[in-house]
């Protein structure tokens, strides 16, 4: 699934159904690239994001032909080289960092245990998490010393996975296995969830949310969005929910008029 991050959440933008078990491929990755420049063309990606699975010199190569900017995180068991030092695991360039602590490996890096085979070149930052696990990802086209913090939106896709699933949508309880029945419920789930989500941040910036004590609020966005839809479809007439859904898809939400409709 490709999305774009906004308001640290990913909104779904494409997907594709693998019909096998496990994650993508490189060509099942660029196969799904495109998609993004036909819908919205010459539009210029600040950087993609995406986790260990989402990795490969094949995958690297082709990102940076087509001059797209990534940050990836890599696995720690994963070898690298460059000229002068002879190939290691991240883990051991990884090693001397305690919880909490960052580092930016000097220079350009190459991808795998034989510097015979020149791979794309990458920067490399990586930081032990409080956990004790290392989190390490790989830049190409990127300030590297922006690269931890840019790959901290990725976190937005697993809240939307949640959202689709066991916060909200509940796509894991469904027993369709029809390819093109769940391609279809995929795309009305992913309307849903930018319904709910959009009408939690119309409500969220019209009347600001309680928080709790440690700050955070005490629903999330999409929940404050779904409960709100949820009782102002019940109470819209047509008319009124169809000026409701042209207006919340608006670049500036008229707030007033949509406040009085669904509170």
């Amino acid at each position: 699934m490709l999305t774009i991050i906004h308001e640290k959440v990913g909104i779904p933008l494409f997907w594709v159904l693998l019909g096998k078990a496990g994650n993508s491929n490189a060509k099942e990755r660029t196969d799904l690239m495109p998609k993004l420049n036909k819908v919205f063309p010459n539009q210029p990606i600040a950087s993609l994001s995406g986790d260990r699975e989402f990795i490969g010199e094949a995958w690297f190569n082709w990102l940076q032909n087509q001059g797209i900017p990534f940050v990836l995180r890599l696995k720690e068991n994963m070898f690298i080289w460059q000229d002068g030092y002879a190939p290691a695991p991240l883990s051991a360039h990884a090693r001397h960092l305690k919880n909490g602590q960052k580092c930016i490996l000097k220079g350009t890096w190459y991808l795998g245990r034989d510097p015979s085979k020149t791979t794309t070149p990458i920067k490399i930052s990586m930081m032990r998490l409080k956990t004790g696990e290392m989190l390490i990802v790989a830049t190409s086209l990127i300030r590297i010393q922006t690269a931890l913090p840019i790959y901290r939106n990725r976190w937005g896709i697993e809240t939307l996975f949640s959202c689709l699933k066991t916060r909200g949508l509940g796509l894991e309880d469904t027993h369709i296995t029809n390819p093109h029945k769940l391609a279809t419920l995929m795309s009305v789930l992913a309307i849903a969830f930018c319904i709910a989500y959009k009408t939690g941040l119309w409500v969220a910036r019209t009347k600001p949310p309680r928080r709790k004590a440690h700050g955070r609020l005490q629903q999330s966005i999409f929940t404050l969005g779904i409960n709100v839809f949820r009782k102002a479809s019940v109470r819209m007439s047509e008319l009124e929910l169809r000026n409701y859904m042209t207006g919340l898809f608006k670049p500036n939400i008229p707030r007033k008029p949509l406040y009085g409709l669904a509170l």
